[in-house]
């Protein structure tokens, strides 16, 4: 800082040391020694701020007692570069000096460029306090060195750091487009699932189909050929038929032609007599053919006994 802001009493800092106090005993109370060094901090830049010197020294010489011994030396520093301010409010400007080469050491050796700047600007209000301008100027020579080199540092990190977090969102972004391509290739193996289902139905379908047709079409062939046989077996009965009625009617006429020739009465009789049954069994032929014309059967089972002999 290029000057020291101490500052009069007041209710917020009186209300924001009650509030350190309440945290301290509570954090020695659960023995969180590290916390407690930053609210002895927190206090020790409070009462530097209410200019409550010796009450700020004494806060902030246990705060870096505890911090020294702990791992993280930039706390330490941070400490150390408030308490050099007390330093300077009580004209130890000697010890001050001590305590900011101090905090600038440990800056520089750990690249923290903030801690660094504080520090540079503390020694430069320290050395114009002190009047002592060679070294106010030997501070701005090595401060404008120092800082470059820091930033500079700091800028690669910044660049490295986003360099890593392009390099991890690319990564991200093919890991997203792995994951988009195999659930891409999820949803095709299970739709051609699908596919080869329907496929397979279909193949099913149309095998029931092909039965279906084979056996109408077997159904077809057997009646065609029970139609052809009943066609021709109607054809043969037909003949048949005709046959026995002519053969009948020529036999009629000969026994006619026989009976017109013969003198003898008996055998005129025998002749007749034997016409009689010729023409009874031709009528019971007639009546066998009319009655499978009327059913359309291939043959007659019986002949009506009462239509037949009205007909005698």
């Amino acid at each position: 800082m290029a000057a020291f802001p101490f500052r009069s009493h007041g209710a917020p800092y009186c209300e924001a040391l009650r509030t350190y106090e309440d945290a301290l005993s509570l954090k020695r109370k659960l023995n969180r020694t590290s916390s407690s060094a930053y609210t002895l901090t927190g206090m020790g830049r409070t009462y530097l701020l209410m200019d409550s010197v010796e009450r700020a020294e004494e806060v902030l010489t246990d705060a870096v007692k505890i911090r020294i011994g702990l791992s993280n030396k930039t706390r330490y520093a941070e400490t150390l570069l408030i308490l050099s301010r007390v330093s300077v409010a009580k004209n130890q400007y000697r010890k001050a000096e001590s305590q900011l080469k101090e905090v600038e050491q440990i800056a520089t050796d750990y690249s923290k460029a903030d801690l660094l700047r504080d520090a540079f600007e503390d020694q430069r209000a320290l050395y114009k306090t002190w009047g002592k301008y060679v070294k106010l100027a030997e501070v701005d020579e090595i401060y404008d060195i120092m800082t470059d080199s820091l930033y500079r540092e700091e800028k690669l990190k910044v660049q490295e750091a986003q360099s890593e977090a392009s390099l991890q969102r690319e990564q991200q972004k093919t890991l997203l487009a792995e994951q988009n391509v195999q659930l891409g290739n999820l949803e095709l193996e299970a739709e051609n699932q699908r596919s080869q289902f329907r496929l397979i139905l279909a193949i099913i379908a149309m095998m029931g189909i092909l039965v279906i047709a084979w056996q109408l079409l077997q159904i077809r062939k057997r009646n065609a050929t029970l139609i052809a046989l009943n066609s021709r077996i109607k054809l043969i009965t037909d003949n048949a038929f005709h046959s026995q009625k002519n053969a009948l009617g020529l036999i009629s006429a000969l026994l006619r032609s026989k009976a017109r020739q013969s003198q003898n009465e008996k055998e005129l009789e025998v002749l007749k007599d034997v016409e009689g049954k010729i023409e009874a069994l031709g009528g019971v032929a007639k009546s066998l053919f009319q009655r499978r014309i009327e059913d359309n059967t291939a043959v007659a089972a019986r002949v009506q006994l009462k239509n037949y002999l009205e007909e005698l």
